[in-house]
């Protein structure tokens, strides 16, 4: 078999997979359990990306192993045809500096300028001069999280579950160092 007929059948096989992973999250609704369509799944950057360019998730972020892949290139691919921006970098969604966030430009704008915000404030937590200060820089870097949360479609009672986890950890952490005076 010849390089072009290979290529054309791997071409259709890698058409038919985003078409099957776009096809499954048609009907997606977010909820606490399942924030996003990939939540529980072994390939969650192919179903939340799927969400996007099914409508069903304003963005997402995705690992730049998934994006070289011939299924992410087809998925990145598609999802430009539609409009959705694509942006690489800043740190965010816990993915290191190559990760990608995609999705509608204004969802994508406001999760990195919120990562923004979050890698600011994130030194003066550790430099506050007591808990209570502490307490409130964890405060706004909890709120530019609900902003990435909801430009990332997540359920309001699973951002709330998140920012009272964060909190409490916080708060362990601010006790240890400040011998628990004033937390």
């Amino acid at each position: 078999m010849d390089s072009f007929v290979i290529w054309l059948v791997e071409s259709d096989e890698v058409n038919a997979e985003v078409d099957r992973l776009v096809a499954s999250v048609g009907g997606f609704v977010p909820s606490s359990d399942k924030p996003y369509p990939g939540a529980g799944t072994d390939t969650p950057d192919a179903y939340d990306l799927a969400g996007v360019i099914a409508g069903v998730k304003p963005a997402c972020g995705v690992s730049p192993e998934f994006v070289r892949s011939p299924v992410g290139q087809e998925m990145v691919k598609r999802a430009r045809a539609m409009g959705m921006d694509v942006t690489q970098g800043f740190g965010i969604l816990g993915g290191g500096p190559g990760q990608f966030c995609i999705g509608r430009p204004q969802n994508v704008r406001a999760i990195i300028g919120a990562f923004k915000t979050i890698n600011e404030l994130d030194n003066f937590i550790y430099t506050s001069k007591s808990s209570q200060e502490a307490i409130q820089v964890a405060e706004r870097i909890l709120d530019a999280h609900d902003v990435v949360g909801r430009n990332l479609g997540y359920p309001e009672n699973a951002l709330q579950r998140f920012r009272g986890h964060m909190m409490n950890q916080f708060k362990q952490r601010m006790a240890k160092r400040f011998g628990g005076v004033g937390v």
